[in-house]
């Protein structure tokens, strides 16, 4: 079988990871997979195809570059920090050997990849075309998290997330993905029950084929390694408790680093316990971690798998409080490693975390909730460091390779032929975008453009 796996990223961030570790997968179990990516530094003897620098439309282009400007970055409400993006621009892939001479499309996280157009024209090939979500994108107006908003089972209209929105363009997105689930075919992936839930509650995809498969992970990279000589390397002291944090950006709302400083702050102060917690910090780290009461080893990002598997195995516990999620790459990373997760009942936490069995739950942007956990296993850290060998045997039954690739495998032997007939021009979103523009840049004397 022939392969193409589409992700505008083959490295850069925890979607494109997931790709990348699904396309090597597949090639693990003899599958001829090629992944199809917009910006890559390919790594030797991957098969992975970089697109950027072919042919595009340019002046969808250069509206994309304005509308991220002006009618995104400069327009959102406090309500979220998540990505927000149109699919108004980027490469026809209906033409590039490997998608053409595919057996099956896999497509995955693909903003700025494709436009809604091209993301259509997959579904002209005479192929099967199979979507793995990574997060709400394909089902809404623009969001990549609702934030709570429902707003994607009826028509987008008043976004939320949008201080501003006079032509409706979330609106006309959403119409448009609509029309497009009505007449097309194909089957939606998710990694975790609740966003499966989500999509078929959605507009998009409501008639859909749908089914929940796991991110993959290497076992073998990731797995239980010798505790004092990783803590060692990282200059931790033997005797706290360390938890472990890691996300692209602190900062970012959803990840929830605010509930878990609160929470320690707590912790650490009322309960007196400032000289038994440790935190480790994987990605950009705020100010707001080093002003903690609770030492901070701070390491910054970390590309290799190796090194992060080793913090892994330094660390008593990972924090995942987040206020939105689909199914963390950490949560998987950290169970194989035979580290328990501390995670809120959102998105596929609750899918793999057994309270008291492998790992704990609480609600999402409690701080309170996640206190009470933090200062039971500080107290009693063997309480936590007992449920090591419980982590591993679930990612063992749950996350490995060859279990991923064999269960997509079967999906793709029955699923149905893409049999779109020639999709729709874009004029009537592009017009919306161009009205939305003109209405923010009216009355400026500055070029737009510039």
């Amino acid at each position: 079988m022939r392969v193409a796996v589409l992700s505008t990223y083959a490295t850069h961030g925890g979607a494109a990871g997931a790709a990348l570790r699904h396309h090597d997968a597949l090639r693990s179990v003899g599958v001829q997979s090629t992944m199809v990516v917009l910006e890559a530094d390919p790594p030797p003897d991957r098969a992975i195809l970089t697109v950027a620098g072919r042919p595009c439309d340019a002046e969808n282009a250069e509206l994309r570059r304005l509308v991220d400007r002006i009618a995104i970055r400069s327009n959102r409400t406090g309500l979220s920090t998540a990505w927000f993006s149109w699919p108004l621009d980027g490469v026809d892939l209906t033409s590039v050997p490997a998608v053409c001479d595919a057996d099956v499309l896999s497509v995955h996280w693909v903003s700025g990849l494709l436009s809604q157009h091209q993301f259509e024209s997959l579904f002209t090939l005479g192929k099967p075309v199979i979507i793995t979500m990574h997060d709400e994108w394909l089902l809404t107006g623009g969001c990549h998290y609702t934030a709570g908003c429902a707003g994607f089972e009826t028509d987008c209209l008043y976004c939320p997330q949008l201080a501003e929105d006079p032509v409706g363009v979330p609106a006309a997105v959403l119409e448009r993905r609509v029309r497009f689930g009505e007449h097309a075919a194909g089957v939606v992936v998710t990694p975790s029950r609740w966003l499966g839930e989500q999509s078929k509650r959605s507009r998009v995809f409501a008639g859909w084929r749908h089914e929940v498969i796991p991110y993959a992970c290497d076992l073998d990279v990731f797995r239980p390694r010798d505790g004092a000589a990783s803590r060692a390397e990282l200059g931790c002291d033997d005797d706290r408790l360390w938890l472990l944090f890691i996300a692209g950006n602190l900062a970012d709302k959803r990840k929830g680093f605010d509930v878990l400083a609160e929470a320690l702050e707590h912790v650490a102060c009322n309960e007196n316990l400032t000289d038994r917690l440790g935190l480790v910090c994987v990605g950009n780290a705020p100010e707001a971690a080093e002003a903690l009461s609770v030492p901070v080893r701070a390491v910054g990002f970390v590309r290799d798998e190796e090194q992060l598997a080793r913090i892994y195995s330094a660390c008593d516990g990972l924090v995942l409080p987040s206020r939105e999620e689909n199914l963390p790459n950490t949560l998987i990373e950290s169970l194989a490693c035979g580290v328990p997760v501390v995670g809120s009942r959102v998105g596929g936490i609750p899918d793999f975390v057994e309270p008291g069995h492998n790992g704990y739950l609480v609600e999402p942007g409690d701080p309170d909730s996640l206190a009470k956990v933090l200062s039971d296993i500080a107290r009693d850290p063997e309480r936590v460091r007992s449920l090591r060998v419980a982590c591993r045997e679930l990612a063992e039954s749950s996350f490995s390779v060859n279990l991923h690739a064999s269960r997509w495998l079967a999906v793709a032997a029955d699923a149905p032929i893409g049999d779109l007939h020639e999709p729709e021009l874009d004029e009537p979103l592009q017009r919306s975008v161009i009205r939305l523009v003109e209405a923010r840049t009216m009355g400026n004397d500055q070029n737009p453009v510039s």
